[in-house]
């Protein structure tokens, strides 16, 4: 579980740098305006995975309750969710089109 976890924060980190990476340089939307509205979109996984990794460690080695992790997994599954759709609404990059498809 920790490994997979690790994995969704690596690939979190990937696809936000490659947004940024992508914006195009011609005119349109604002890349300020939208860089922003991806970063708040990101920001409930950023902010759950390392906890969520602690919260598994201490579960794995029996200092946290089996109901206590379940109650932190599914509220980083509800912020999951959120992120997901709030990516989902942000509409292509005005930088690069292709950014939206990662």
């Amino acid at each position: 579980m920790t490994k997979a976890i690790a994995a969704v924060v690596a690939v979190v980190a990937v696809v936000a740098g490659l947004i940024w990476l992508a914006r195009p340089k011609d005119s349109g939307p604002d890349p300020k305006a939208w860089d922003q509205k991806a970063s708040a979109a990101f920001k409930p996984l950023v902010g759950d995975v390392p906890d969520l990794v602690q919260g598994a460690r201490e579960w794995q080695a029996g200092q946290r309750s089996t109901e206590d992790f379940t109650q932190q997994v599914n509220t980083a599954v509800a912020d999951f969710e959120r992120s997901r759709k709030d990516v989902a609404g942000l509409g292509p990059s005005p930088k690069n089109k292709a950014a939206s498809e990662l």
